[in-house]
């Protein structure tokens, strides 16, 4: 994570001239970083569950359908999941 005041704000400047009430999403597990880009409200959220994890990851890497066909890769996604953790 880079919590340089300066790279943040080159990046953060083009969005200064956008229209009046846009919004910037800024994710980060960083409070350092929410401070930087000047965050109206800071949300935490709480970790998922295996399965919520499972879930998410299999619905956009995989289609549902090929984990029956070729179940390796379920072995291989929930692994990968498991690192994400």
């Amino acid at each position: 994570w880079n919590e340089n005041y300066t790279n943040w704000h080159m990046l953060q400047t083009p969005f200064t001239v956008g229209l009046n009430g846009s919004k910037i999403i800024v994710t980060t597990r960083s409070d350092k970083v929410a401070s930087i880009m000047r965050s109206a409200r800071i949300h935490h959220l709480g970790q998922l569950s295996f399965e919520d994890c499972w879930s998410l990851f299999a619905k956009h890497a995989f289609e549902m359908e090929i984990l029956v066909y070729i179940p390796e890769l379920e072995e291989i996604g929930k692994g990968i999941v498991k690192k994400c953790k």
